[in-house]
């Protein structure tokens, strides 16, 4: 039996055991999340690849630290356990609150998955003949000065 399961008077073990399985499957879900991130934001980073628009480069930004956070939640909850119902609260209400906050991170982690996906088929492109990287991929490393005392690119204001 996992760690929480003493604390949960009133409430049938089963239902906490599907709850708790669930933290696995968000878990593992997150996981794959941050691998699709990277995988998408390294594709993107190469030379012989058109830039993302900004607007998909700020979701994925926010879509991995939303995943980060949902990663170390559900590893929380994993390693201590679920929380357990307030003395003199209904228990079902408890429950009912259990299970949807962890239907909301996993339909949240489900929706980031589902949309790199879509983005890795759809915002992944190669460069056509003739087309450049637009500005938005200048790395710090490109404003640097190089031996001849001159920036490799320059940036226009």
């Amino acid at each position: 039996m996992w760690k929480g399961a003493g604390k949960m008077q009133g409430i049938p073990p089963s239902w906490m055991d599907k709850i708790y399985r669930l933290w696995y499957v968000i878990s593992v879900v997150g996981g794959s999340n941050l691998c699709l991130i990277y995988r998408l934001l390294s594709s993107w980073r190469r030379d012989d690849m058109a830039a993302p628009a900004p607007d998909k480069l700020l979701g994925v930004m926010v879509f991995g630290v939303g995943t980060i956070a949902t990663l170390l939640l559900s590893l929380g909850v994993l390693s201590c356990g679920l929380p357990g119902p307030r003395k003199g609260s209904n228990h079902k209400v408890f429950l009912v609150k259990l299970f949807s906050i962890t239907a909301l991170f996993g339909g949240v982690q489900l929706w980031i998955m589902l949309k790199m996906l879509y983005w890795q088929g759809s915002a992944v492109r190669p460069l056509q003949p003739g087309e450049i990287k637009n500005a938005t991929n200048v790395s710090f490393a490109q404003l640097l000065p190089t031996s001849n005392g001159s920036g490799s690119s320059t940036a226009e204001l």
